[in-house]
């Protein structure tokens, strides 16, 4: 009994931080082939450069969200320690898997992830 409260109190604290977290900066495009080649930036609140955990949404690129991202990621955010970078893709029934494209776009602008400012450039994410 004490564990099946432990686990509906734990799933409502996430839950209930779900509603609460928002990200800084919603539907950055990673690419134009594709409208839903888009992700989402939570940004640490540190005032040191913060690691950064980049989430790509399980579905077997046929189906999921990048809107769900799991609690234990947006406690740690909500926590000030973590950047979080969600990823939504397009799926395999509309064209080939987009993986490309989203590692060039990641590998092109993860100098903005050691900015001490926390502030993301236009010209990086634009």
């Amino acid at each position: 009994m004490k564990k099946q409260l432990a686990l509906l109190t734990l799933c409502l604290g996430v839950s209930g931080l779900a509603a609460q977290t928002k990200p800084d900066h919603r539907d950055v495009a990673y690419d134009t082939a594709d409208k839903t080649q888009v992700l989402d930036v939570y940004l640490a609140k540190a005032k040191k450069p913060a690691p950064v955990m980049v989430y790509i949404h399980g579905g077997g690129w046929r189906a999921g969200t990048k809107n769900n991202v799991p609690g234990y990621l947006l406690r740690a955010h909500a926590e000030g320690w973590l950047a979080v970078v969600s990823v939504e893709y397009r799926f395999t029934q509309v064209k080939p898997h987009p993986g490309r494209s989203m590692t060039a776009h990641v590998r092109s602008n993860s100098s903005v992830t050691r900015r001490r400012s926390g502030t993301l450039t236009r010209r990086a994410w634009a």
